[in-house]
């Protein structure tokens, strides 16, 4: 059986080492700016310059991540660190924002794209979309089933990358505003502060609702191999240099075994999934995999890691406790407070100095009593796990690492070519052959009114002054089925949105419902994933006018640029932008596309395919801080809802460029209670609406 590629993670010098060691593949790590995780060390230009060579001479391959959506006034900056990252030839860019996709084929063509999972592509039209646009290979979603992965491997040529450990996000991967609109900490630009992780409460229960447990695909290793996926990744860039050797070993012995024998014996499976267990993950979990979420997907009263059991607090005298051990453990190791109460409080520390209590002895062995000095709160009767120790990387630390690269790589003395800069108007591209879209968007209005329901689309149909956008799920597609020409007569103008996610098996379903449209006379719709335009690939019709939708980023000129080449005439900017960004985008757009600026909404902060353990009763899970978040179930999906509402509707005058944009109102999302039509005028006056955020 032919191998795939071990994808290791590295986010910082051990865990390069680490990895290296243990017999990755390839490794995957990102620089100072401008990657997912910018929590973690990273990686200087210095290191990047020694690093690289020296992987290549161990026959290992290194990607670096430019997985972020980037602002305008960024775009710089990055030609600048993708001029450095083409110069030392490293093996791919990892890439979420389409302008990067669009700028990195265009200007640095000897950089190989592998398309981030960030960018939500779970089917083969996305598949073929990003080859479309130059990429090589693609990192599918984890919400897949091994089913699912199967039917798109099978419609695609291009090579596919899967996860198979480590942590999961709760959301449907680059759709998840969460941590941005509670905090101003975006996701989407590496700096989640994981809100998911929370203590929320719903009516009278509290717990851990949004926290889902920890991936671990080695059961199903076997028949992702015999798929033939190209490369097998693990998650953990902000994890320690013992976590990602001891994974990357694990999963390093599985693949052999499995390319020699053809599968992976089940007492061999269960010797090394005990290894995995002991990797201070959170409890593990296959996920979808199986084509039903598992039971233990989101454990109310369990959080974090695991870890093993070392010891229970039998004493507490201020900030020194007495413990009990049960498990040796030393300075230097990572330990986690455990209370009964699951309170979720900031419990972790590392042990500095461990005290004998003198009338038990002092040898850990015997399991005597010892006396540690903790600096968070501690109870009698709480156990204390070991959630991470130094081992042969760490405890030599980054120094010792980096004179070692600095000792055995000399950087070659190579002919830097010029620096590539920033040039906006040499983005310009024309339009990809086979696809002609109206010339621009200027038929459009003022306005735009979005909603997701068969009331609200004959409520507002009657109105005048904005173009109505409707949702097509699967309501929608119910109460129009057979009455599409009918509706196209009512409403020609009538703009249709296709939903974010439509997970292989239901793609005929919605390529159906749009060929059902266009033969009907519709001829604008709003797309929300980049494989969508494959459904449009054949039309040839002047009238035809595509935008782009909340779920597809737009944050800088480059992404207007690309989403225009691949036949766009009008992009929404994302609600994440800052004044500064949206200002520098409407200067710069270039003529034939037109920008639409969202103005109300209650957003989708966070589509997630996994069964969450919250009632379907309207109540809100409450956060720590008193924030509402709404569940709502929608089409196989549950989408959390903020009880604020997003609104520019009173900054209108102060935005830049805001009166030559289609200005969009969306009634997709509103928690109980909310009444649409009584809001609409005031939103379109320009005035304050109680209790709303202007996000960021």
């Amino acid at each position: 059986m032919k191998k795939p590629e071990l994808l290791a993670p590295a986010g910082n010098l051990e865990a390069f080492f680490a990895a290296l060691d243990a017999g990755a593949d390839a490794i995957y790590l990102g620089g100072k700016e401008f990657g997912a995780r910018q929590r973690a060390k990273n990686f200087s230009h210095f290191e990047l310059e020694r690093l690289v060579p020296y992987a290549h001479r161990q026959g290992v391959k290194i990607y670096v991540t430019v997985n972020t959506l980037l602002k305008e006034q960024e775009i710089a900056s990055l030609y600048r660190f993708l001029s450095v990252l083409q110069d030392l030839e490293v093996d791919a860019v990892i890439v979420q924002d389409p302008g990067i996709i669009h700028i990195v084929r265009r200007d640095f063509p000897r950089l190989p794209v592998h398309v981030s999972t960030q960018l939500s592509i779970h089917n083969a039209n996305g598949v073929q979309a990003a080859a479309g646009l130059g990429c090589k290979r693609v990192v599918l979603a984890r919400e897949l089933s091994l089913a699912e992965i199967s039917a798109v491997s099978q419609q695609t040529e291009t090579e596919l990358e899967v996860f198979v450990f480590g942590a999961l996000c709760l959301s449907i991967a680059g759709q998840c505003q969460l941590s941005s609109f509670l905090g101003g900490q975006s996701g989407n630009r590496g700096r989640c502060t994981q809100p998911c992780r929370r203590l929320y409460t719903q009516g009278s229960q509290s717990g851990y609702y949004l926290s889902p447990s920890d991936y671990n695909a080695l059961e199903f290793l076997p028949q992702l191999m015999d798929l033939e996926v190209a490369s097998c990744k693990i998650e953990g860039r902000l994890k320690s240099s013992q976590y990602v050797g001891q994974v990357t070993s694990v999963f390093r012995q599985a693949i052999d075994l499995i390319a020699r024998d053809g599968d992976l014996e089940p007492e061999k499976c269960r010797e090394l999934n005990g290894q995995l267990q002991s990797a201070y993950s959170r409890p593990l979990t296959s996920a979808n995999l199986s084509g039903t979420y598992t039971n233990s997907i989101i454990q109310l009263h369990q959080h974090g890691s695991m870890g093993t059991r070392v010891g229970t607090v039998v004493a507490v005298n201020g900030h020194s406790v007495r413990v009990r051990i049960s498990r040796s453990f030393s300075s230097g190791d990572r330990i986690k407070v455990v209370s009964p109460q699951g309170d979720g409080r900031k419990n972790a520390f590392t042990v500095k100095e461990i005290r004998s209590v003198p009338e038990k002895g002092h040898k850990q062995e015997n399991f005597t009593e010892v006396w540690l000095d903790v600096p968070v709160q501690c109870r009698q009767g709480d156990v204390l796990v070991k959630v991470g120790s130094k081992d042969y990387y760490s405890s030599r630390g980054a120094k010792y690492w980096l004179e070692k690269l600095k000792r055995e790589v000399e950087p070659s003395a190579r002919r830097r070519k010029k620096v590539i800069h920033y040039v906006p108007a040499r983005l310009t591209a024309p339009l990809p052959s086979g696809m002609t879209v109206a010339e621009t968007a200027s038929d459009l209005l003022s306005w735009q009114l979005k909603v997701s329901s068969w009331e609200n689309f004959q409520r507002f149909s009657r109105e005048r002054g904005y173009d109505l956008v409707v949702e097509l799920n699967r309501q929608i597609m119910h109460r129009l089925a057979g009455h599409e020409r009918k509706v196209f007569q009512r409403h020609p103008r009538l703009i249709w949105s296709l939903p974010a996610i439509h997970f292989p098996g239901s793609k005929q379903r919605l390529a159906g419902q749009v060929k059902r449209l266009l033969n009907a006379g519709f001829r604008r719709f709003q797309l929300n994933n980049l494989g969508q335009v494959q459904l449009f690939d054949r039309c040839n019709e002047h009238e035809l006018m595509l935008s782009t939708g909340i779920h597809l980023p737009a944050t800088n000129l480059a992404a207007v640029i690309a989403y225009r080449a691949m036949g766009f005439t009008a992009v929404l900017l994302s609600p994440e932008m800052d004044r500064e960004s949206m200002e520098m985008v409407c200067k710069r757009a270039p003529a034939g596309v037109k920008l639409a600026l969202l103005i109300f909404a209650f957003l989708p902060l966070l589509p997630t395919r996994m069964p969450l353990p919250v009632t379907r009763k309207k109540v809100p899970l409450i956060s720590p801080h008193g924030e509402q978040l709404f569940p709502f179930f929608r089409d196989g999906l549950t989408y959390l809802i903020p009880g604020q509402p997003f609104s520019l509707a009173d900054n209108l005058s102060r935005l830049p460029g805001a009166d030559m944009m289609t200005r969009v109102i969306d009634f997709s999302f509103y928690p109980p209670g909310f009444t649409p039509a009584s809001l609409l005028a005031k939103i379109r006056q320009g005035k304050l609406i109680p209790q709303r955020t202007l996000f960021n």
